[in-house]
């Protein structure tokens, strides 16, 4: 039968977990500042470094483990308490990989999301290269490639590009209310375009500043539609929206 005065209660213990896990969070840290030298210096492919964080999640762990023997010796309920942590650190892991595993599922059966096809997020145009088991792999319109957690890409407001859709165009001028920050007057019509069901979304809205006086700024914008008649009904409310109020 265990007898609870066998266990030493002396914050020793705790004192010397302590200040292992800090000696071990600033071995990390000066890993983490040297390993970009060492790689640069060495000719290493720099991918190593976009893994480093599973590295140390993997060394914390080993860590854990390799500390509850130790506790298990000196003091029951110390390692029982170290042994919940590692339970709710793995839990945590498991449900972080299995979210994103069944948001993949999700996803795949999303005929917008198919690779070849163009997508907009966040007014972003990707185009799909790859489906990976968490993630999913696009490719800018300026080349650059991005990487977009299956979670993260069903809870966002997603459209799929048509190219080869008809479509209606017509440039207009417009004079808003000056503002502070033009640069935000752009970024509002742009928004307020791209978010109308009627407005053709593979072409981005062309939005120009012509001329700033005391009062306003004057902008040459063009707009495309899928229909003539939509070109219409999209500049009256963007008139309606811009010219009449304060920015």
């Amino acid at each position: 039968m265990i007898n609870i005065a066998d266990y030493q209660y002396s914050k020793f213990i705790i004192l010397n977990f302590f200040l292992l896990s800090l000696l071990l969070f600033v071995a990390l840290k000066i890993i983490k500042l040297l390993l970009p030298r060492i790689l640069k210096k060495h000719l290493v492919n720099f991918d190593i470094i976009k893994h480093y964080s599973s590295f140390e999640l993997v060394t914390w762990l080993t860590f854990l483990f390799w500390s509850l023997p130790y506790f298990y010796r000196q003091n029951i309920y110390y390692a029982q308490g170290l042994t919940l942590i590692i339970f709710f650190i793995i839990l945590w892991i498991g449900w972080y990989g299995i979210r994103d595993i069944v948001s993949g599922f999700i996803a795949r059966n999303n005929p917008a999301i198919r690779v070849g096809n163009k997508i907009i997020i966040n007014q972003d145009i990707i185009t799909v290269i790859k489906h990976n088991a968490t993630q999913l792999e696009g490719r800018l319109e300026n080349g650059n490639i991005i990487f977009i957690k299956y979670n993260k890409l069903l809870n966002s407001d997603l459209q799929q590009l048509v190219e080869h859709e008809i479509t209606h165009n017509k440039t207009i001028e417009l004079s808003v209310p000056k503002s502070d920050n033009p640069d935000e007057i752009t970024r509002a019509i742009n928004s307020f375009l791209l978010t109308r069901p009627d407005y053709a979304i593979k072409h981005l809205p062309e939005i120009n500043k012509l001329s700033q006086t005391e009062n306003q700024i004057n902008f040459r914008i063009t707009i495309y539609a899928l229909d003539a008649e939509h070109i219409i009904d999209i500049e009256e409310s963007l008139r309606k929206k811009f010219e009449n109020i304060k920015m």
